[in-house]
């Protein structure tokens, strides 16, 4: 197997040059295979791997497009061992399927499936191809240091952007290598939640570096694509990426697509090997899409269902005929991992659609995307389009919290009570099953949203569960309303990730140069101040006050000041705060835990948990929090409960000593 360039500007080249090239060809287009292995996954092929395991299947793939010569079978076999190894997946079926029986259904289609494929490093699908391209990225890095090659002394600097999942999902897969630099770019403005950002910025690892951008994710993947554009700029650095611009993570996600075909097959009666499955697949920048359509494209008998939020990149397209960007009014959504209107991995869409087309769809027509012009689809590959995608519907952010209410209902009927709940994306998903099957039986909803549908037309497919639950627990409790506590496999994970300090650096959005934040202790600070209590909501200090000194509890002991603009949050734990006005007055205040941080118009923010105002707080009632705490610490079942047990006994102690 070998690859080329979609532009026609680069053909057959090695898997190796593909995968260190991030994608990227230099004239602006990205690398796709020779040709597709066609009955790869035939009935006869699926029937041989039906009794097998999501690594073997993931081997078995990565065999029809990498050649025995680059990787041999032995090596492909360990790298991609010890990229699913199973203490990195926590699920013994690594996708369990989730059966949601209904009453009755549409179209004698009477069930619904929902495929969980986030039991995993970072609690999203991308893990389980990202941690298997971590281990191409470094074997090849390594050969390249072992040969000698020139600026092979070098280490490859692996570049990514994300809208919150993708980035985590890297780091996870690469931190720790010692052949491979990781950078990754984030938006700023509050465009991904406080958990992806801890996730990514927490890292300890020498080898990752993380860096907040001004834009969205779409400005910063334009930056990238004029980057890689540059051969000399590429062989100086080591440039390469592991966004799904990268065919290795492609060919990787179309293991995840096998995988769940052939445990809802094994799961529903009067379904056969080789019979139709309905899959619906929610998509932003079109890399989950992308392997899903080669996955069909190699004979898996699948009939696609696009779910977009309402950015809708993709609904566009399919509905008009369409390619435009307006980054200017993108949307701010909730399912924000799909935040995109831009997406290089359409390249290799178009590929699959009309070959002869995509030779014109290079740096210019990307230049021409880049200024909001509108570029517009053959009719041939139209045509072919909705050959293979059976329908796409969007999501509002309405329609996504009402989904997640009625799925809650539905799940909570035979589910515990901590996994009956489902992500935002996932969401996304169930409301364009809906609303396709809505279109096939004519039939359409009340005005007053979801909610009230009729429930069978919520059947008949296999939606896939992008990202865990707990990644997205503020959208759950606070846009949803549905009560949510974190599941017990992954209270101490997460304890232990908020309890860590951001690594923040500064970034250029043109070049992405990182300049390290400068310490600084509390007391040093001069700024304004918005301090606020998550529960109760209260605001004691608004961004009109001046504060002269603001003491925290921090973990550290310290707070950073970031140059640049760039916050820093640092973590809280029980005390007190000692805030200083201008005038000399001081107030102090007991806080359990939280936040603080320094914002984008130089104010400090501090978040937390539960506070009080020192002195509406006596002595018999920290008596009555420690006896409280004491109790719970005695009852506890999970690590969950014994964290904040020990909240309330180390908030009571500080108030008894403060008193």
């Amino acid at each position: 197997m070998k690859y080329n360039s979609t532009c026609g500007s680069e053909k057959g080249v090695s898997f190796e040059t593909a995968l260190l090239s991030g994608g990227y060809t230099t004239a602006g287009g990205v690398f796709i295979p020779d040709h597709i292995p066609l009955n790869a996954l035939s009935a006869e092929q699926l029937s041989l791997l039906k009794d097998v395991t999501f690594p073997d299947i993931s081997k078995y793939v990565a065999s029809k497009f990498i050649s025995p010569s680059e990787i041999p079978p032995d090596d492909l076999d360990v790298l991609i061992s010890r990229g699913l190894s199973r203490s990195k997946f926590t699920h013994p079926d690594f996708i369990p399927i989730v059966d949601l029986p209904s009453e009755s259904a549409a179209d004698g289609e009477d069930f619904l499936l929902m495929a969980e494929a986030f039991h995993s490093p970072s609690l999203v699908f991308k893990d389980y191809s990202m941690q298997i391209v971590g281990q191409y990225i470094n074997y090849f890095s390594g050969r390249t240091l072992k040969r000698g090659v020139s600026g092979g002394d070098k280490k490859n600097n692996v570049l990514i952007c994300t809208t919150g999942d993708t980035g985590s999902s890297a780091i996870e897969a690469l931190r720790g290598l010692d052949k491979v630099n990781v950078i990754v770019g984030f938006p700023d403005g509050g465009q991904i939640t406080d958990f992806q950002r801890k996730q990514m910025t927490t890292v300890r690892d020498a080898n990752i570096h993380c860096f907040q951008a001004e834009g969205t994710c779409d400005d910063i993947d334009m930056v990238y694509v004029d980057l890689f554009s540059d051969p000399n700029l590429v062989e100086e650095f080591k440039l390469t990426s592991a966004n799904s611009t990268n065919w290795a993570r492609i060919m990787g996600q179309i293991a995840i697509y096998v995988c769940i075909y052939l445990q809802c097959i094994a799961t529903l009666k009067g379904k056969k090997l080789g019979d139709a499955l309905k899959i619906v697949v929610p998509t932003g920048a079109c890399g989950n899409l992308c392997s899903a359509l080669f996955a069909k494209q190699m004979g898996l008998p699948i009939k696609i269902v696009v779910a977009n939020n309402s950015n809708a990149f993709f609904y566009r397209l399919f509905s008009t005929g369409e390619i435009v960007v307006d980054s200017a009014n993108q949307r701010r959504t909730l399912s924000n991992a799909m935040d995109s209107q831009w997406s290089p991995s359409l390249t290799r869409i178009l590929w699959l659609l009309a070959p002869e087309d995509t030779e014109n769809f290079g740096q210019s027509a990307i230049r021409k995307i880049k200024k909001g012009e509108k570029l517009f689809v053959s009719e041939k590959a139209m045509s072919r389009l909705r050959e293979l995608v059976v329908g796409c519907e969007v999501a509002s952010d309405e329609e996504t919290t009402d989904m997640m209410i009625h799925v809650h209902s539905r799940l909570s009927r035979q589910l515990p009570q901590q996994q009956a709940v489902i992500c935002p994306h996932t969401a996304v998903g169930f409301v364009a099953l809906l609303k396709h099957n809505m279109k096939k039986s004519k039939k359409f909803g009340s005005a007053d949203g979801l909610r009230d549908v009729d429930d069978s037309l919520l059947s008949g497919a296999v939606v896939m569960a992008t990202a865990h639950p707990d990644k997205f627990s503020s959208v759950i409790t606070n846009n949803a309303h549905i009560p949510y506590r974190c599941s017990s496999e992954m209270a101490q994970n997460m304890l232990k990730l908020f309890s860590r300090l951001s690594r923040p650096s500064a970034v250029s959005s043109s070049r992405f140069l990182a300049q390290e934040a400068a310490a600084a202790k509390p007391s040093e600070v001069s700024k304004k101040m918005r301090f606020t209590f998550a529960s109760p909501s209260q605001v004691f200090y608004d961004n009109d006050t001046e504060i002269k000194q603001v003491d925290v509890p921090c973990v550290n002991d310290a707070m950073g000041i970031c140059p640049n603009h760039v916050p820093l949050v640092g973590v809280l734990k029980p005390g007190l705060v000692n805030v200083v006005h201008e005038t000399g007055e001081s107030k102090k205040f007991l806080i359990s835990s939280g936040s603080v941080t320094i914002n984008f118009d130089n104010t400090v923010q501090l978040l937390v948990e539960e506070g009080y105002k020192l002195e509406d707080f006596d002595k018999a009632q920290a008596q009555k929090l420690m006896e409280e705490g004491n109790s719970n610490m005695a009852k506890a079942k999970d690590d969950y409960e014994k964290a904040i047990a020990q909240i309330q006994i180390e908030t009571a102690e500080v108030v008894l000593k403060s008193i």
